[in-house]
């Protein structure tokens, strides 16, 4: 476009800076940032909120901060983009510190802090968020949904992973695929295992992470052989294991010392499926085997 002699106005360039933030390419975005500068032009704030936006999702957080402290006015979208990074990198007192200050807020932004926390490791403090975002009537996504869903995974928290369940189904997306897979699993970290199951069962399409996920919970509470079972039942309606489906299955029967499931397992893995074993995998091999010499030594005693 330069070399056609056409200057690109501020509008295009608010267009390709958020581009190049997708797609992380820095450089780029930088050498667009220097042609503004060289070229006086004037940055006005849809362009300096693009320029932030680059920055913090290439993980300059210097410039970043350098820019956004220079706005005479910061908006919603050079706010989002600096909670976001600072929520991702853990640093969440600065993020909150943003989130706080600022005089509106999305759902884009409500999300970021809220993920912010579980990744941090702090649920209450993203549950407590999740409360006030309702209270504020910011309607929640599926983006939202699955942080929330990873932070009463984590507390493990029955009575709370009812709710968000509840939650759920009262604003239509008990029916996404990876909401549902979502709540199995913190069903399963939640000892709602028979919760966990009607989850499955009432989807309508299932993919590998549903039945995997269904065959980790029972393993989680040591039913190896409804692992085992599930595991049937998924090959017969035609869905291909992958290598976190045998991970969870060799974890099964580890579990409740099904040496000989196991060992099948772990050859039709290799052979049938054509999946190349991990160190995971080979680990639960060697517990599985480790538990029968036990078991042996402790017969001949």
């Amino acid at each position: 476009m330069k070399n056609s002699g056409v200057v690109p106005d501020q509008l295009i360039l608010a267009t390709v800076l958020p581009a190049c933030g997708h797609i992380r390419h820095l450089r780029i975005g930088k050498a667009i940032h220097s042609y503004m500068l060289v070229s006086d032009m004037i940055i006005g704030a849809h362009i300096s909120s693009a320029l932030i936006s680059l920055y913090a999702s290439c993980a300059n957080m210097e410039m970043a901060e350098k820019l956004y402290n220079e706005m005479p006015r910061k908006d919603l979208v050079s706010s989002t983009a600096m909670v976001s990074r600072y929520a991702r990198n853990r640093k969440v007192e600065i993020a909150r510190s943003i989130f706080d200050g600022m005089p509106e807020k999305d759902v884009v932004s409500w999300s970021a802090m809220i993920s912010g926390y579980v990744d941090s490791n702090q649920p209450n403090e993203a549950l407590s968020l999740f409360n006030g975002m309702q209270e504020c009537g910011i309607r929640s996504d599926e983006v939202t949904m699955l942080s929330v869903i990873s932070a009463c995974a984590n507390l493990g928290s029955l009575n709370k992973a009812k709710w968000i369940h509840a939650f759920i189904k009262n604003n239509g997306l008990n029916k996404v695929l990876h909401i549902c897979n979502a709540l199995i699993d913190m069903f399963a970290k939640c000892g709602g295992i028979n919760l966990a199951l009607n989850v499955f069962n009432e989807m309508p399409l299932k993919n590998v992470i549903t039945w995997t996920s269904m065959i980790s919970a029972f393993a989680m509470h040591g039913d190896g052989k409804s692992s085992l079972r599930l595991f049937e039942q998924m090959k017969d309606e035609g869905a291909e294991p992958n290598e976190v489906t045998f991970l969870s299955l060799l974890y099964a029967c580890c579990h409740v010392g099904l040496v000989y499931e196991g060992r099948l397992l772990f050859s039709s893995m290799v052979q049938q499926y054509g999946i190349e074993p991990k160190h995971e995998h080979y680990g639960c091999m060697v517990d599985l085997l480790e538990g029968l010499n036990l078991c042996k030594k402790q017969l001949i005693s």
